[in-house]
């Protein structure tokens, strides 16, 4: 190991180099700035969704504003069985700290989420074993100021008594999104047939027979995605101005750098996981730097915040290219665990003498000798 060690210092500018290449091909590969938007009318009537693809309004519809009651009727097919995260079907959202309301599908379980005013909680609503793979269903999920219900193919699986929210709070700056989350993570597969909103709760019996539930209570939104004009689909019901847009080339609804929001990056769950993996990736980066850097005799603490400043400035720069990549996620935290990375990498450079010596069983030299 101290003979690796050795080589390693020794040919530490030619490693370093390497490292940084491999992780700059590792983060944004594969450097797809401009996709197509895989989102496809179909001849039959419905719209195919697949990653990257999204369909969006440019914000709240006047017909969902200022409600004390809803409904949502969409009937979709999901084209996955089993994935290892959520994939999210319809939002109402900037992203994932800031919701209106969004249903996403996790595997064969369905969940919707509803928020209120801005900094108030939100409840989710959870469907287990709702959808499977390529089975055509109707998901309508109806909130009548105290209980918020979810029906699959006319029967009431869900049920969470969530009292009063405000949904006159909802920002109405928020767009509608079909295929993925407004920042274009997440993406759902499948197709979806219809959508439509209603201004009022409706009663659970009419959920057995959707058809006849859209022609006796006119939604205030009902998009069919029989055809698109300039690749814009317009809603049939009473709102007939409110179209949802196609963006070609791919274009998310909201652009998220960094990080979301305040509310997002302390309250959603963060994935050990991923900060272990970018602490490992940027280690051997910070050790490099400690041995090209070494040989100019810097200080311990010089040394130390030149590694955390190398490793935050180049994760910097990856975040910020990522942001406009489809399919790749800006984090806040990820900049925080790479520098964390470069720093423990520069700290085992220069603990490495000490290390070697309590293993060969000899007095360790000072961990940190005045230079």
């Amino acid at each position: 190991m101290e003979l690796i060690l050795n080589i390693a210092e020794r040919y530490a500018g030619y490693l370093f180099s390497g490292f940084l290449c491999l992780i700059l091909l590792l983060t944004l590969l594969p450097f797809t700035f401009f996709q197509e938007n895989e989102a496809v009318l179909l001849p039959g009537g419905g719209v195919y969704l697949t990653p990257p693809s999204i369909i969006y309004t440019d914000s709240l519809p006047a017909t969902c504003r200022n409600l004390t009651q809803f409904t949502i009727l969409v009937h979709y097919t999901p084209g996955i069985s089993v994935r290892s995260y959520s994939t999210t079907l319809l939002s109402n959202a900037a992203n994932s700290g800031e919701v209106n309301f969004s249903l996403f599908q996790y595997g064969s379980t369905l969940a919707f989420r509803l928020g209120g005013a801005p900094g108030a909680d939100r409840c989710t609503l959870v469907i287990e074993n709702a959808v499977r793979r390529n089975i055509k269903i109707w998901c309508g999920i109806e909130y009548d100021g105290e209980f918020l219900r979810a029906y699959v193919d006319g029967v009431k699986r869900a049920e969470r008594r969530t009292g009063h929210i405000n949904l006159s709070g909802w920002n109405t700056s928020h767009p509608l999104v079909l295929g993925s989350d407004p920042n274009g993570y997440s993406g759902w597969t499948g197709v979806v047939y219809t959508l439509a909103f209603f201004d009022e709760s409706l009663p659970g019996f009419s959920f057995r027979d959707p058809e006849l539930l859209m022609r006796i209570h006119s939604p205030a939104l009902l998009f069919t995605f029989q055809s698109a004009e300039h690749d814009r689909i317009l809603s049939v019901g009473r709102d007939s101005t409110t179209a949802l847009f196609i963006p070609r080339p791919y274009a998310p609804a909201r652009r998220t750098v960094l990080v979301e929001s305040p509310r997002a990056f302390f309250k959603e769950r963060i994935s050990v996981q991923d900060i272990v993996a970018n602490i490992l990736l940027f280690l051997p980066l910070g050790f490099c730097f400690g041995a090209i850097v070494d040989r100019k005799r810097r200080s311990v603490l010089r040394l130390a915040l030149e590694a955390a400043a190398l490793g935050f400035f180049i994760s910097l720069f990856i975040e910020l290219v990522q942001a406009y990549l489809p399919g790749r996620y800006s984090s806040i935290m990820d900049v925080l665990s790479n520098t964390a990375g470069a720093l423990l990498g520069v700290m085992l450079f220069h603990l490495r003498h000490w290390f070697f010596a309590v293993f060969r069983e000899q007095p360790p030299p000072a961990a940190f000798p005045d230079e």
